[in-house]
């Protein structure tokens, strides 16, 4: 049984460090003000699998801009998460979308 608590603590400290690397490169670029920020997807939902990715929104009152966008996903690229991580401008997704992933979120910043 001790086996289990281990690998689960291990998964918990994984998922932590991870999400504060995603985090830390998404805030770095990100304009100060204006944009939530949040995890949607199997991540928010509790149904990831191991090896699941990481579904990034931003939502602000206006589109992010493309350079941003740009900077954050190479970052991301450069990084040594083992995970892949979709960031999603959601002032450029359609509503249907929108409504079904705005759902479940788990909110990491908003101003």
């Amino acid at each position: 049984m001790s086996c289990d608590k281990d690998s689960d603590s291990a998964k918990i400290n994984l998922m932590n460090k991870t999400e504060s690397q995603i985090q830390n490169i998404i805030f770095k670029h990100l304009p100060a003000k204006d944009y939530q920020v949040f995890v949607f997807g199997s991540r928010a939902t509790g149904r990831a699998k191991k090896w699941s990715d990481y579904d990034i929104g931003i939502q602000g009152k206006k589109p992010l801009a493309l350079q941003i966008l740009s900077k954050i996903d190479e970052d991301l690229e450069e990084s040594d998460i083992p995970y892949l991580v979709d960031v999603v401008d959601f002032s450029q997704v359609r509503d249907k979308f929108k409504q079904f992933a705005l759902k479940n979120i788990k909110l990491w910043k908003t101003n």
